[in-house]
């Protein structure tokens, strides 16, 4: 009996275990397979007529975007001139004939301002008591009227006096206070005849700096004429005799030129 009973437990177990291994399954990995990709299938040959001009299109637009976004360059050609050319000195030809003959052996610098300006001229003028001086002056041809006034000037620019004109009238002052009452200044322009007397003129300059036109003004400069430079308006102010600032209005001609056009 004790064996059967061991029997029975023995084919029960067996039962028992195949029933476990009966309910597993082996669940292999899940492997994709991937399948080869055809490129002749699925790419076409740039065999084609419309597929060879799409292709230089392509190509052209991109040739004109790179350059398009490249800078221009633009050639100007400079003339070549420098400098503007002047007139030769020589002798002024008169429009007219001279009548008014000077003969002035060391004689009163005021005496022979108030000949010139009031008995020649009929001009006002006040004199600076100050003012005191001895002049030599004799001319070889008669003078015109308009020659009058420059050679009076001249005589007082040598004796440091100035000859300003302000209000209609003629003031004869020392060289020192010449500059304060000049009054206010104006526009110069180069090529324009200039009223005698002292002045201050203002020069714009247009083709070259006031920094660079100083540079060659300043060794060609009369001693007493006075010039600034403003770098920032690029401007000169000049302040001097009628002669002198023609002379610099001469030499700003020359070389305010523009060379590019």
């Amino acid at each position: 009996m004790y064996t059967t009973l061991k029997k029975r437990r023995f084919q029960g177990a067996i039962i028992a275990v195949s029933l476990l291994t009966s309910g597993c399954e082996y669940l292999g990995p899940n492997v994709a397979v991937k399948l080869p990709l055809d490129v002749k299938s699925t790419e076409k040959p740039l065999n084609s007529e419309e597929d060879k001009v799409a292709f230089t299109q392509l190509k052209n637009d991109d040739t004109d975007a790179k350059q398009a976004s490249k800078p221009k360059i633009q050639e100007f050609k400079g003339t070549g001139r420098f400098i503007e050319p002047t007139q030769e000195a020589g002798t002024k030809t008169k429009s007219s004939e001279g009548k008014y003959s000077l003969n002035f052996d060391d004689a009163d610098l005021g005496e022979v301002s108030k000949i010139i300006l009031s008995d020649m001229l009929g001009e006002n003028y006040v004199l600076n008591p100050a003012i005191a001086g001895k002049v030599t002056l004799q001319t070889t041809q008669p003078l015109t009227k308009a020659e009058l006034l420059p050679t009076l000037e001249m005589l007082l620019r040598m004796n440091d006096v100035a000859l300003i004109k302000s209000d209609g009238i003629y003031r004869i002052e020392p060289n020192a206070k010449a500059l304060q009452a000049s009054g206010i200044p104006t526009l110069g322009k180069p090529g324009k005849a200039l009223a005698p007397g002292y002045q201050t003129k203002i020069i714009p300059l247009r083709f070259i700096g006031a920094t660079d036109m100083m540079e060659i003004l300043t060794p060609l400069l009369p001693d007493k004429s006075v010039v600034r430079s403003d770098p920032a308006r690029n401007i000169l102010m000049i302040s001097g005799t009628s002669y002198e600032i023609e002379k610099i209005l001469d030499i700003v001609r020359t070389f305010d030129v523009n060379f590019m056009a």
